[in-house]
């Protein structure tokens, strides 16, 4: 099914979206300033040279910490959430229980989840309009207090709920991470700057998952604790040291 809709995607990509490529050469000489009558259309406009953006440049080296951290506790927690819902209900197949019951349990967690993240970003965003520091702060707030939530639920209906409360906090830090590089950098270098975002947001899924099935079994609420607590000083730590961005 993922690769029908990667399929799907491309050929949408190839016929239908239009081709940003220039069609032809640019003519006239670029002037420094507009002038009248041509007066001063012989003054060449100065050529810059850009100097690329850098992952330690001032401006967007804080905003890719938070994202790493931020980014390492969500996908921790997504790591072991399966298995803490089947080990929570007793639903494990190694265990005598029932595959079909497990596999229903996990999607309806997940599934809620999911919806949060996407009432998040459709709803809520919209309508509160903060911007990206506050959309961090509040949804690394409200992702810990769902981890923590969800650390010691029992019940299905518990472990529903808690995931997504931790998912409707992400939804609100994802976006909030997305622009605070993109607005505190200047226009040109917007393409270096979704790169470097892209870049963050896939690092965070490559050992974070398997380190939280380690910790996991130490002791099954203990990812989540980590994370809450990372989550609550990682906010405490963006209200007292980034500047807000608009």
């Amino acid at each position: 099914a993922f690769a029908a809709i990667g399929a799907i995607v491309l050929a949408l990509l190839v016929l239908r979206l239009p081709d940003d490529a220039p069609r032809s050469e640019a003519k006239g000489q670029i002037v420094a300033y507009p002038a009248i009558g041509g007066a001063g259309a012989g003054v060449a406009r100065e050529e810059s040279v850009a100097t690329p953006l850098r992952w330690r440049d001032p401006r967007v080296l804080p905003w890719h910490l938070i994202g790493v951290i931020g980014g390492h506790g969500h996908a921790v927690l997504l790591g072991v959430i399966g298995f803490l819902v089947i080990d929570r209900l007793g639903v494990s197949p190694g265990g005598g229980g029932d595959v079909g019951a497990a596999q229903q349990a996990v999607g309806i967690v997940m599934m809620a989840g999911a919806g949060a993240q996407l009432l998040a970003q459709w709803a809520l965003i919209p309508h509160l309009g903060l911007g990206p520091k506050r959309l961090m702060i509040w949804g690394l707030a409200i992702g810990g207090a769902g981890a923590a939530l969800t650390a010691f639920a029992e019940t299905l209906h518990a472990l529903t709920i808690g995931f997504a409360i931790v998912s409707l906090g992400m939804g609100l830090f994802r976006p909030g991470y997305t622009a605070g590089p993109s607005l505190a950098v200047e226009e040109e270098e917007q393409g270096a700057v979704a790169g470097m975002v892209t870049s963050v947001n896939g690092f965070a899924f490559i050992a974070a998952p398997a380190a939280g099935v380690l910790i996991y079994g130490l002791w099954a609420p203990l990812p989540f604790l980590i994370v809450a607590g990372v989550f609550a000083a990682l906010a405490a730590w963006i209200w007292l040291r980034v500047d807000n961005v608009t």
